[in-house]
């Protein structure tokens, strides 16, 4: 008779390890699929933050619609006169690039970034520094070949450009 005791025993305590093995592996299996699903979020989120990013910049580029009147040089500066077509108003500026002709120096490129507010259809005035060299009878400015305007934009505190959108034009008296 104790060893059908013994045997009672003995099962009642096998079926209560099965539920505790069966309670502690769905908990182990909840943890495991609870780290999965918040590693798969964090890296879903993070591509689709790059992705909006990129979309915010390709609608901003299409708002831009811009033309060059005119691009002179006036003593130490290059005028370039740039004109809004749109009805939006453009507050982040543009990029100059300047690139001369060649000289002793080499073809000399020189990039000026200004921030200029352009509103819905102004025309404003942009105005670069024009490299030069002190000669015996003054100042020798090198002779600017061409101008590329490309708009830049300001989105989420990074600088990015709208190269689709550049404009190369060749400027008068310089």
């Amino acid at each position: 008779m104790d060893y059908i005791k013994n045997i009672d025993k003995m099962t009642n305590k096998k079926g209560v390890s099965n539920i505790i093995l069966s309670v502690l592996l769905i908990l182990f299996i909840i943890t495991i699929s609870t780290f999965v699903f918040t590693w798969i979020k964090k890296t879903t989120e993070g591509s689709m933050e790059k992705t909006d990013v990129i979309l915010e910049k390709l609608e901003a580029c299409q708002d831009i619609d811009f033309e060059i009147e005119d691009a002179y040089c006036k003593e130490d500066v290059i005028v370039i006169r740039i004109n809004n077509n749109r009805n939006i108003d453009f507050k982040d500026g543009f990029s100059l690039k300047l690139i001369y002709e060649e000289n002793e120096e080499g073809n000399e490129i020189s990039t000026f970034v200004y921030g200029t507010e352009l509103k819905a259809y102004e025309t404003v005035d942009i105005n670069g520094l024009r490299q030069f060299k002190e000669g015996a009878f003054g100042k020798e400015y090198f002779k600017i070949k061409d101008i590329e305007v490309v708009p830049k934009l300001l989105l989420d505190n990074k600088v990015s450009y709208c190269n689709d959108k550049k404009q190369i034009l060749q400027p008068k008296d310089c």
